[in-house]
């Protein structure tokens, strides 16, 4: 039953930030520079989740977290881009079954969820010349 219940929030709050946001990389349709601003990662979640998620999360995959975080915050890079490079590393990385199956729904929340946080690392750090 909470299975159900956090699969449903999931669900709601993908529409939500579909609504909100629409496509992540219409902010800026011109070309994207570097501010050089300083980047940071976060690990695996945002800060009031991702203790939870420490507890489920392979140190390797955290490796891939942090660089999915950089990347969100590349002004060459795309959402899709970004994305795509974490599921990769995260099926490099996942020897067992177990892993795998961790990071196949890892990449769902951070397909479904990721567009905000998107959004902002590229506000943050890129200017848009149109």
């Amino acid at each position: 039953m909470d299975f159900l219940r956090i699969l449903i929030i999931v669900v709601l709050l993908s529409l939500i930030a579909d609504f909100a946001f629409g496509d992540c990389n219409s902010w800026c349709e011109g070309k994207r520079v570097s501010t050089n601003v300083a980047q940071f990662s976060n690990g695996c979640g945002p800060r009031k989740i991702s203790t939870l998620l420490h507890i489920f999360v392979h140190d390797s995959l955290r490796k891939c977290c942090d660089k999915h975080d950089f990347c969100y915050g590349d002004c060459k890079k795309t959402k899709v881009k970004c994305d795509k490079e974490f599921y990769t590393c995260g099926q490099k990385v996942s020897k067992s079954w177990l892993k795998r199956i961790y990071t196949e729904i890892m990449q769902e929340i951070v397909q479904l969820l990721g567009c905000y946080h998107y959004i902002k690392a590229q506000r943050a750090r890129c200017i848009c010349e149109q």
